[in-house]
């Protein structure tokens, strides 16, 4: 009984191996592992979620500008105002609200904050030129209120003039033009753009 087992699967492989010589199996063999391959690539990608790349955008992107550092006091030129992206001076500003005083205080306050951006910042730009003196009040008090509130560090709103609207956020490459400060499309912004800058580790 061993004896004839242990023909039997010899003969058994032999024909196994000249099936498989066939260039009409390997072909196919080839192919099945392929397709094996693409099966375990595509599901890997989908159990291990979103990463940073998959995150819905929220804004309008801007084209990145080189983000070289300039001496504090040469006045900063950018492509977009507010600026997203571009030179800037070495040292930047610390998070939170800012009012009008502390921008009257600054030459070119623009050059410290496009260094937060490359450090991941959010930048809430408002410009009370445009509204009543009331609204102004209100806009404020909504952008501290919702800077206090929120997890995220690297918040700032600064003043500006001239913008396109009363309220401009900007990111590293990205900015999102508002009437007001809406909570769910300041949430947004932030959730999609907060720390996606050249710098994220920086504080």
């Amino acid at each position: 009984m061993g004896r004839l087992g242990s023909r039997a699967r010899s003969k058994w492989r032999g024909r196994a191996r000249a099936l498989w010589n066939r260039p009409g199996v390997v072909l196919g063999g080839g192919l099945l592992l392929l397709a094996v391959l693409v099966v375990l690539v595509r599901a890997r990608g989908r159990g291990s979620g979103p990463g940073p790349e998959a995150a819905p955008e929220v804004g309008e992107a801007v084209p990145i500008e080189p983000g070289k550092h300039i001496p504090e006091g040469v006045p900063p030129t950018y492509a977009s105002e507010p600026p997203s992206s571009g030179e800037h001076y070495p040292s930047s500003l610390q998070p939170g609200f800012y009012d009008e005083d502390a921008r009257q205080q600054m030459l070119f306050p623009e050059g410290y904050l496009t260094h937060n951006l490359e450090h991941g910042y959010i930048l809430f730009w408002y410009d009370c030129s445009q509204l009543e003196a009331a609204a102004c009040e209100r806009l404020k008090a909504d952008l501290r209120d919702f800077l206090q509130a929120r997890p995220e560090r690297k918040l700032i709103a600064f003043p500006a003039a001239g913008l396109e609207a009363p309220l401009v956020l900007t990111s590293w490459g990205r900015r999102l033009t508002l009437t007001e400060a809406d909570p769910a499309m300041l949430e947004a912004f932030v959730v999609a753009n907060y720390n996606r800058a050249p710098e994220p580790n920086a504080p």
